[in-house]
C-alpha cells in the first residue's frame, strides 16, 4: 500500500541525488526521520506507542546534519546517522 507515498519519496531521494552531483560544492544529503508521532500514525497505536516524539526526531537529525562530510553528500541518512541503501 501507500504506493503515491512511497512513490514521492523515491522520486525526492532521485532528485536530491541528482542535485547533489550537479552541485559538489554543497553537501546534499536525504534524511530519514524514523517513524515519528504526526497525524500520519495517530489511529495505529502499535506504531504510535513506538513512535518517536517529534523533538525527538528533530534532535537526532540535526546531529546527522552535524556530522555529515562532503563525502556523504547525495546519500541517505537514517535519524540514528546509519547510512542507508537507495
Amino acid at each position: 500500500g501507500h504506493y503515491i507515498y512511497r512513490s514521492s519519496k523515491s522520486a525526492l531521494n532521485a532528485v536530491w541525488r541528482s542535485f547533489a552531483t550537479d552541485h559538489p560544492e554543497l553537501i546534499a544529503a536525504t534524511l530519514s526521520p524514523g517513524l515519528t508521532r504526526t497525524d500520519m500514525i495517530r489511529y495505529d497505536m502499535t506504531r504510535w506507542n513506538d513512535a518517536l516524539e517529534p523533538a525527538e526526531s528533530v534532535g537526532c537529525l540535526r546531529k546527522v546534519i552535524a556530522g555529515l562530510r562532503p563525502l556523504d553528500s547525495g546519500g541517505l541518512f537514517h535519524y540514528d546517522g546509519e547510512r542507508l541503501p537507495y
